[in-house]
């Protein structure tokens, strides 16, 4: 079995040469607008913008596909749909950006909603007992993961 850090050196290359590429997703991190085994499209983007979804490495044999929330300075700050914890990364350590036809959650109030989970979250030092009784989980739960509505 290849080693995440060997993927990833590959999923840049393809990246640099094709411009596009596709992975499956692993993990829940993304539900309900991605689900684990999904095969996505990764693009190459120049710019990106709040709300995109990035794949990035994150920590030298991590590859991540979360949201973009913020851009403060040279920084990039992306989160998990479905995590608590914010994510500093830069440019270069972004891969591509997805390519979806459907997201429902790439809005200025799912963003809002997003930071202000993992300020809760940093709150309560990730204690996701003390997290779960607190109106901003129970309103995100409620409000973005219990499923996506169909786009129109």
């Amino acid at each position: 079995m290849m080693n995440t850090q060997t993927m990833i050196e590959i999923l840049k290359a393809a990246m640099r040469i094709k411009g596009t590429a596709q992975i499956t997703v692993s993990g829940f991190s993304m539900l309900p607008i991605l689900e684990n085994g999904q095969l996505i499209n990764i693009i190459s983007k120049d710019d990106f913008t709040i709300g995109d979804i990035l794949v990035f490495s994150y920590n030298p044999s991590e590859l991540l596909v979360h949201r973009l929330l913020k851009i403060k300075n040279d920084k990039l700050y992306c989160k998990g749909d479905n995590c608590y914890r914010l994510e500093e990364i830069t440019k270069e350590q972004i891969i591509g950006s997805v390519e979806i036809d459907c997201d429902n959650h790439n809005n200025a109030d799912f963003i809002k909603a997003s930071l202000d989970l993992n300020k809760v979250a940093l709150e309560y030092n990730y204690n996701l007992n003390e997290i779960h009784k607190t109106q901003t989980y129970i309103d995100y739960k409620n409000t973005y993961l219990q499923g996506v509505s169909e786009c129109g």
